[in-house]
């Protein structure tokens, strides 16, 4: 009975163990800057923005021109909410009207 115990707890602590190594991985570059871009071209708030997402170890960097302040704002609110991004640099521009 003991030994199945301990055989019980090896395969959880092993269980348990993997689980933390699923979650605990970190979104590469690539991914980021992608879903970023992806999220922004769905929202309504910022889809016809000419934004460029680019990340380097996770900080993330917002380059283009954006219609409206409160467009601006949501990109870096999207951008910072982005898991595997440590920081945001905005670069973005308001259009001036014409």
């Amino acid at each position: 009975m003991r030994n199945h115990r301990m055989a019980v707890s090896v395969v959880i602590l092993g269980l348990l163990w993997i689980g933390v190594l699923g979650c605990s991985r970190r979104p590469n570059d690539e991914e980021i800057a992608r879903d970023i871009q992806d999220k922004i071209s769905a929202d309504p708030d910022t889809r016809d923005s000419g934004v460029s997402v680019a990340a380097k170890d996770g900080k993330v960097t917002l380059t283009g021109n954006v219609k409206s302040s409160a467009a601006q704002q949501k990109l870096e609110q999207i951008a910072k909410a982005e898991p595997g991004a440590v920081s945001v640099d905005d670069q973005t521009a308001v259009q001036q009207a014409v």
